[in-house]
């Protein structure tokens, strides 16, 4: 049971419903697309964001699913993620402060200064925690990565990555507009057959 429950909170980090179509702006009124560069520089300037939603694994003939709460404050360095089942069962929380990270599962602390190692002891997973950031936003990670845009909206609909020599492909199949600025609501995280679906229902920030 610990081992898929940290199989779960690696799975988290990575970040949910797999679409190659446009993707589908979801606001009140219609407004002017950003170019890809406005909103980039929107992205950067922000200080911290919030995301509230529910998250899926599938791998084989298992499936997963869980509640999600994620808070990132960018200028104090500190983050807080929590994931629960249904009944409103915790199932893993994270907290971090300026590089040092504090896992708690069933009741068991877990602490290390590198997140993907951590995670790599407890699973055996090399995951790119640190360019879920990104991918999150639809940015690239890596300079390498490879992103496909929508021609109309110039939002992005597909990025390509390679980490640790295996590929993974994040699609973008819906958008809401926050704030002045579009974020996806439904994405999907492919390696291998490992697929993570995401479905974000607030954005704060």
């Amino acid at each position: 049971m610990i081992k898929l429950r940290l199989f779960l909170i690696s799975i988290i980090l990575l970040g949910l419903n797999a679409c190659s179509s446009r993707p589908n702006l979801e606001q009140d009124t219609p407004t002017i697309a950003d170019t890809v560069e406005q909103r980039t520089q929107k992205i950067n300037a922000l200080e911290n964001w919030k995301i509230q939603g529910r998250i899926a694994f599938i791998q084989g003939k298992e499936r997963e699913s869980a509640s999600l709460y994620w808070q990132n404050n960018l200028v104090e360095q500190k983050q807080e993620l929590n994931l629960n089942t249904f009944l409103g069962i915790n199932i893993f929380s994270l907290k971090s402060k300026q590089g040092i990270h504090q896992l708690e599962v069933d009741g068991e602390e877990y602490q290390s200064d590198d997140l993907a190692a951590l995670l790599y002891s407890l699973t055996g997973l090399q995951l790119p925690v640190e360019q879920l950031h990104f991918w999150l936003f639809g940015l690239p990670a890596y300079t390498s990565d490879q992103l496909t845009f929508d021609p109309i909206t110039s939002l992005p609909t597909n990025l390509h990555s390679s980490h640790n020599s295996k590929l993974w492909t994040i699609s973008y199949a819906g958008y809401v507009r926050k704030n002045n600025l579009d974020v996806s609501t439904k994405l999907t995280i492919r390696q291998g057959d490992l697929l993570i679906k995401m479905q974000i229902s607030d954005w704060t920030f």
